[in-house]
């Protein structure tokens, strides 16, 4: 128990409790492992679309003396520049003299406590902003910043369109586990990347889940999926199976929540209604991660996010600096399926 002074009476005491923290969600959509990683001291990327079909060969006359012959391999080179983020923190003297700690009754304001409070909060900017980069690029094939700038679009890159399964779940008489077919079908015949496709993931927003839910040719299969499912040791009646249902070969995960823009207005995780069906193979998303801005990191060791941070010459503040210089792409965009709720 700690007794402070109570700041409407100062004759009075009152008890100092705990620190109440107000922060906003914090966002990990995909796995780790989610996007093949690659580090470049270079501002910009080149790389190759090797297009080849495998086309089963014909039978030969043995004595013509005759062979059939393969096809030039066509390739295709693309160029991507990185975007680069900069954002710098300053502490004054103002921001630590005579004020008291917050969650303290009678603490000081530290340097080190302070600088520690900005490099977090610049680290989970940071995150939160390589999140929302991520989910762009899986869902809509575009490498795009909070603010809008647009590094690549791969649909327009790859001279492509993204298809498109309404499920009509409005309806009542919707075959689900048809429309699931055929998201998975598009997906195989758009993947072309010579792999093997493990079980997809539609991730949805909360309309979309629970109209797929409670329809009519889904909610018995949803109501066995909640009371027996055993995955990962999970139990139903301990454990929460509401974000999540797999169906006809399919997860379903549901999404909520939004992302702060730069100017300060909100951007939906998903859409109303609208969702992506994302195929799980590896080495189809990748990203790349470029040098800092500063004279002495040129050439040099490449991280996805730098730090530095100095006192002026006067001692009069202490600046903090991060930088970054990422590239997310979607290399298989036409893969990602929209599906429509048709509500």
């Amino acid at each position: 128990m700690t007794i402070t002074r109570d700041p409407q009476n100062l004759f009075g005491l009152i008890e100092h409790t705990d620190i109440i923290n107000d922060l906003d969600r914090q966002f990990q959509i995909f796995p780790d492992n989610m996007f093949d990683q690659r580090n470049t001291n270079q501002t910009a990327i080149l790389f190759d679309v090797d297009e080849r079909t495998t086309t089963l060969l014909p039978s030969s006359d043995r004595g013509s003396r005759q062979a059939s012959y393969g096809k030039d391999t066509n390739f295709r080179t693309h160029a991507l520049p990185l975007a680069y983020f900069k954002h710098e923190e300053r502490i004054v003297p103002e921001d630590l003299l005579s004020v008291r700690r917050r969650g303290t009754p009678d603490g000081v304001e530290t340097l080190d406590l302070v600088r520690l409070e900005k490099l977090t909060d610049m680290r989970r900017r940071w995150d939160q902003t390589a999140e929302f980069m991520k989910a762009k690029a899986i869902f809509t094939g575009q490498c795009v910043s909070p603010n809008a700038v647009v590094y690549a679009d791969m649909f327009t890159e790859f001279g492509v369109t993204q298809d498109s399964v309404d499920f009509e779940l409005g309806t009542a008489t919707t075959d689900v586990a048809a429309k699931v077919r055929q998201v998975k079908r598009l997906m195989r015949d758009n993947l072309k990347n010579g792999g093997i496709m493990v079980q997809p993931t539609i991730y949805v927003p909360v309309d979309f889940f629970d109209a797929l839910t409670s329809h009519a040719t889904v909610k018995e299969a949803y109501k066995y999926y909640t009371a027996t499912n055993q995955m990962a040791g999970k139990q139903p009646l301990r454990d929460d199976l509401g974000e999540s249902f797999v169906y006809a070969g399919v997860e379903f995960r549901s999404l909520d929540g939004s992302f702060t823009l730069p100017d300060g207005t909100s951007s939906n995780l998903l859409e109303d209604g609208i969702g992506y069906a994302v195929p799980n193979v590896s080495g189809i998303y990748k990203s790349w991660h470029g040098p800092s801005n500063k004279l002495s990191a040129i050439n040099g060791a490449v991280a996805d996010v730098y730090a530095y941070e100095w006192r002026d010459a006067k001692d009069e503040g202490h600046d903090l600096e991060m930088e970054a210089a990422p590239l997310f792409v979607n290399t298989k965009p036409k893969a990602t399926i929209k599906v429509l709720a048709g509500l």
